[in-house]
């Protein structure tokens, strides 16, 4: 729910006719510091107790899948699966892959060379059209 109502609000934002360039890094950015703000431990913390506490009418605690060991002839091949301590373990590895990934995939998208030249050539296009 964190994530996912952040990154669909900009990507919807993202999809309008009359954004400009601006409005696309102004979006971005700001998706970037939200990310950034809730990536530390005591958020995650603070996130998994309200889940917890919202989910208790709803369905048991949250319990570790079972460890099944890999067919022999996959041995060699298959990574050791990580084997975690406790629930709120498991949890707190999927949550910050999950935002760091989309960190890492917003930062290789966005933060080109390209995009500080490609706003100078917009903003002069625009400046040309308006007759200024």
């Amino acid at each position: 729910h964190l994530v996912f109502s952040a990154t669909e609000e900009v990507a919807c934002s993202l999809q309008r006719i009359e954004n400009c360039l601006q409005d696309v890094l102004c979006a971005i950015k700001t998706l970037t510091k939200y990310l950034q703000r809730i990536n530390y431990i005591d958020y995650f913390h603070t996130f998994y107790e309200l889940i917890l506490k919202a989910s208790e009418s709803l369905t048991e605690e949250p319990v570790l899948i079972r460890l099944r060991k890999s067919p022999r002839r996959y041995i060699d091949t298959i990574r050791a699966p990580t084997v975690y301590q406790s629930p709120y373990d498991m949890y707190q590895e999927q949550y910050f892959y999950v935002i760091n990934s989309i960190l890492n995939a917003l930062d290789l998208c966005f933060r080109q060379s390209v995009f500080p030249l490609l706003c100078k050539v917009e903003e002069f296009v625009i400046v040309a059209a308006n007759g200024t």
